[in-house]
C-alpha cells in the first residue's frame, strides 16, 4: 500500500487460508501459528494485517487480538459470467 498517516511505511499482511483438520482441532495448532505469524509481521515492521474470518473462525482470531474493520468503503464485485 502506499504510505499514509495509518501506514507510515506502507507494509501490510493478508492472511489468505487457514485450515485445521478437524481432529487436530481445540489443541491451540490454529492460535499458534497465527502467533508466529504476527511475531513475525511485527519483525517485519508491518503496519498491520487483515484476514477475513469464517464463523468457526472467528472466536480464535478474536481471542488473539484481531478486531473487527472499519470499513468506511462498501464492497463491491461485478461478476463477468452472471
Amino acid at each position: 500500500m502506499p504510505p499514509s498517516p495509518k501506514f507510515p511505511n506502507g507494509l501490510t499482511g493478508e492472511v489468505l487460508n487457514v485450515y485445521t483438520k478437524p481432529e487436530y482441532r481445540g489443541r491451540g495448532i490454529c492460535t499458534k501459528l497465527m502467533n508466529m505469524l504476527l511475531d513475525s509481521a511485527k519483525e517485519h515492521k508491518l503496519c498491520r494485517v487483515d484476514l477475513s474470518a469464517t464463523e468457526a473462525g472467528y472466536p480464535v482470531y478474536k481471542k488473539i487480538g484481531f478486531k473487527e474493520k472499519d470499513n468506511t468503503y462498501i464492497e463491491m464485485r461485478y461478476n463477468i459470467n452472471e
